[in-house]
């Protein structure tokens, strides 16, 4: 069953072949024409993607994104003429594909968006300050011991 495409590739080479060899020999003939045609068809359909496989085994691809219905809302706008007019703003989505973990357990907040992959670094401040890994190295040099440089014009 498998090998049903390819057989239907090789049946359209064969007759885009027989096509070639009638137009060399005889030239246009509607039987060149047809012939070339429902080769060229042939060979289309049986090269031809059937389906493009979206996401891995074992993933969800009909579960990709999670909506948060209360987040929905409608708003008053203003039109391009200057009426107002109601806007529906829809739910806003969240990734729902799975994720994969290297180390450690992701620190989701309530929506269930990820905000750190350590639980004790929850904002920007512990990203940059919160290590005490370089407190020993100084972060300016001394210069008031080094000369200053001469420049010549």
């Amino acid at each position: 069953m498998a090998a049903i495409p390819q057989a239907v590739a090789g049946a359209g080479v064969a007759a885009v072949g027989i096509s070639y060899s009638m137009y060399s020999s005889s030239g246009v003939t509607p039987l060149v024409i047809v012939a070339g045609g429902v080769g060229s068809a042939l060979l289309a359909l049986g090269l031809m993607k059937k389906s493009l496989p979206r996401g891995r085994v074992g993933c969800d691809m009909k579960a990709q994104t999670f909506f948060d219905k209360a987040s929905a809302t409608t708003v008053k706008e203003k039109s391009e003429d200057g009426v107002e007019v109601d806007v529906f703003l829809g739910p806003k989505g969240i990734i729902g594909l799975p994720l994969e973990v290297t180390k450690g357990t992701p620190v989701k907040d309530k929506d269930g968006l990820v905000i750190s992959n350590d639980s004790s670094i929850l904002t920007t401040y512990d990203l940059i300050f919160g290590t005490t890994e370089f407190d020993s190295r100084p972060a300016l040099r001394d210069v008031s011991s080094s000369t200053p440089s001469r420049m010549h014009f």
